[in-house]
């Protein structure tokens, strides 16, 4: 049907009593109803984004801002509901065919059914509108056509005057706020699983403007005014850990590799003084100190972590549990993949893993069994994640409180699971459960508590960054802070981390690639965001160090910045640049190893240029030497420390010239050695003076008598 009308002008009045009936593909049965009427919006969005919309579908095809939903007049009075497509990737579809972008269609109600991208839910209009006093007679009926047929030639301005509104609203820059406990937005729809790593290609024309940035001074103690940039991996930097002291740290990434900084031998060249690889194409999900930091932990995408001490030397590593056991309890050691890793921060020997085989696992470098091998390490307790049915549930991370009594666990339920540390407990079921701090299915990237333990921070794939009230000790949190803006997470090392007071909480968002940090004390300013990387890298993993006062942030690029500011940081970073490189590491650091200057050059008399031929006049010696004849007596002989030349020229004569050979020096040359001596060995006639013993021998004489007597 035909529109030509524009946008109402109070669509509250319009179609207070529009819905939208939700239901599954396939299926009759309603599972939602969507009062559209009751917002009370000129018009309403479409979308992912929950700053940009006001009806999320939370869905990898739908883009952040997909359509938008305008009542209309038409001219016979009536109201009702147009659908418009901004431009979405996917589409949007009525009746199972795509829209044009940007062109109007009207919805039939209990007769068109709504589409958005590859979603699985469908959309019907239960109710369009009321009427406008209008009497619903065939007479008026018949004029309404007449004056649709007669409205032909406005079609296009009309299309192009709800285009351009459309436009106007999507483009719009939000504002921001916190989400009350009661919103009046619509849940977003559980059953719809989110796809990873499915964002279109046009995403970042769909991502609309930047979020509101917050003032200044609300953020003035974040450390921020400066910068450096550590390149060590090749790949994206998934784990990052740093000692108490705040003198060394270690990075890893998706290249499988292990780089070692320290501080005190750094300099602006920002160069690690070891690099290893653990094991052979298993990549780095998490790295851990010890309180004294003197041993590191390194956990692989692998079913074993390892320990290494102060100088990146292997000092034991655990062993992997049997596949074949159904009881976890059973077992030595992960038999699976291994998801974090953590490091008491009481003890200096005992450290805890989790894994996808639904255990959190404690061990010991002194009371833990070995095997055989002496440095494989044995499992000392064993803790089971359970979910709502009592059935094994996948551990994504895990955490320790700060006095090391308390043991946190983020599942792949999207519950939390906190367990009381107790000597020789058995940790049957958990002592505190939130079951619903997160949708299930989304994995909990990170969970980190404050620096005084009465706060407990988790963020997740679905989005959301939630702060809880870690005080009690059994039962369950109580959320104090929820972000109100979706915080894209594609990442399975997406870190959270507390600042040093406890005032902040900063977390890495995938989708603009910033550096979020909220302000816990003043939760109605906007969150700060800092954009650290290149276009195209986005930060992954965040660390902040309570004595340094600096941020480390790993980035998808294989980049790690430290953020600090020279008045409120301490040490570290501040070191490191503003020391110079050396020349030595520059000259092997050049593009151009090739090209020597004048100023590298210390010994010049090795260079090539400056040598003597000291081979070729060794040779000439030797042969000279070798060639030396007995002088005549009566004659003196040739010193030994003469020259080839000068020798040729003595006292001995030359067998040549004694035979009267017609070659002369000129033609065989003085200093030529090797071509005399083959000019002596060809000449027959040898008239050097010779001593002859005897014209016979003994023996020819003693066979001649003997043959006498014969």
């Amino acid at each position: 049907m035909e529109i030509a009308a524009a946008v109402a002008s109070n669509a509250s009045g319009l179609w207070s009593g529009a819905a939208l009936e939700v239901r599954k593909e396939g299926k009759d049965k309603v599972r939602d109803v969507l009062r559209v009427g009751e917002l009370a919006k000129t018009v309403v969005v479409v979308g992912r984004k929950r700053k940009h919309c006001d009806i999320v579908v939370d869905h990898g095809s739908v883009s952040r801002a997909h359509a938008a939903l305008i009542p209309v007049y038409t001219l016979a009075g009536e109201a009702e509901l147009v659908v418009v497509d901004l431009g979405s990737s996917q589409g949007t579809f009525v009746n199972d065919e795509k829209l044009e972008p940007s062109v109007p269609v009207p919805l039939r109600t209990k007769t068109d059914v709504l589409r958005f991208g590859t979603s699985t839910r469908r959309y019907q209009l239960r109710e369009a509108g009321v009427t406008k006093d209008v009497s619903t007679s065939k007479k008026q009926s018949a004029q309404a056509e007449v004056a649709r047929n007669e409205t032909e030639l406005s079609r296009a301005d009309r299309d192009a005057e709800i285009a351009r509104l459309a436009l106007e609203m999507s483009t719009t820059a939000p504002t921001y706020s916190l989400t009350p406990a009661t919103s009046s937005l619509p849940p977003d729809n559980p059953g719809d699983k989110k796809v990873e790593n499915e964002d279109d290609d046009q995403d970042e024309d769909d991502e609309g403007p930047r979020p509101v940035q917050a003032p200044a001074s609300v953020f003035e103690d974040v450390p921020r005014a400066e910068q450096i940039r550590i390149s060590a991996h090749t790949k994206s930097v998934s784990a990052i850990a740093i000692d108490k002291a705040g003198s060394r740290f270690v990075t890893g990434g998706n290249d499988c590799k292990v780089a070692c900084f320290d501080f005190g031998g750094m300099n602006k060249a920002n160069k690690a003084f070891r690099e290893f690889q653990p094991v052979e194409d298993q990549i780095v999900r998490a790295l851990s100190f010890n309180p004294s930091g003197n041993t590191f932990l390194v956990v692989l995408a692998d079913s074993v972590a390892l320990v290494y001490n102060r100088d990146c030397v292997e000092l034991a590593r655990t062993t992997k549990g049997d596949p074949y056991l159904m009881d976890m309890a059973k077992t030595k050691g992960h038999p699976s993949m291994i998801t974090d890793g953590a490091w008491s921060p009481i003890s200096k020997t005992q450290f805890l893993t989790s894994g996808i085989d639904g255990t959190l696992r404690l061990w010991d470098l002194e009371r833990s069994q070995r095997t055989m091998m002496d440095n494989f390490l044995m499992s000392q307790r064993i803790i089971k994640a359970k979910s709502a049915r009592a059935t094994r549930v996948a551990v994504h991370s895990c955490a320790w409180t700060p006095g090391g009594d308390r043991i946190i666990a983020g599942c792949s339920d999207g519950s939390l699971q906190v367990w009381n540390v107790r000597p020789n407990a058995t940790y049957i079921r958990p002592d505190v459960t939130i079951r619903d701090a997160h949708l299930a299915d989304n994995e909990i990237t990170s969970v980190s508590y404050s620096p005084d333990g009465t706060q407990l921070a988790s963020r997740s794939q679905d989005g959301t960054l939630k702060v809880w009230d870690a005080t009690p000790l059994r039962g369950t949190y109580k959320s104090v802070f929820t972000s109100s803006d979706r915080l894209e997470n594609n990442r399975s090392q997406t870190g959270v981390v507390f600042s040093p007071d406890g005032r902040f909480v900063a977390t890495a968002e995938s989708g603009f690639g910033d550096l979020v940090v909220f302000r816990l004390d003043s939760k109605s300013a906007p969150p700060l965001r800092l954009r650290l990387a290149e276009q195209g890298s986005k930060p992954v993993a965040v660390e902040w160090h309570g004595k340094l006062n600096q941020i480390f942030v790993g980035c998808t690029d294989g980049s790690t910045y430290v953020l600090f500011d020279r008045e409120k940081s301490s040490k570290g970073a501040i070191l490191s640049s503003s020391r110079e490189a050396s020349k030595k590491r520059e000259f092997f650091a050049s593009t151009e190893p090739n090209k020597i200057r004048q100023e590298d050059i210390i010994l010049p008399n090795a260079l090539p240029m400056f040598r003597k031929d000291r081979v070729k006049k060794k040779a000439r010696t030797d042969v000279g030497a070798a060639t030396v004849q007995a002088a005549p007596q009566g004659q003196p002989s040739s010193s030994s420390s003469s020259s080839s030349s000068s020798f040729l020229s003595s006292s001995t004569p030359h067998p040549a010239k004694e035979s009267g050979s017609t070659e002369t020096s000129s033609t065989t040359g003085d200093n030529d050695i090797r071509a005399q001596l083959f000019a002596h060995r060809d000449n027959d006639k040898d008239s050097s003076k010779r001593v002859v013993l005897a014209d016979r021998t003994m023996e020819a004489d003693e066979e001649e008598l003997s043959a006498k007597r014969r």
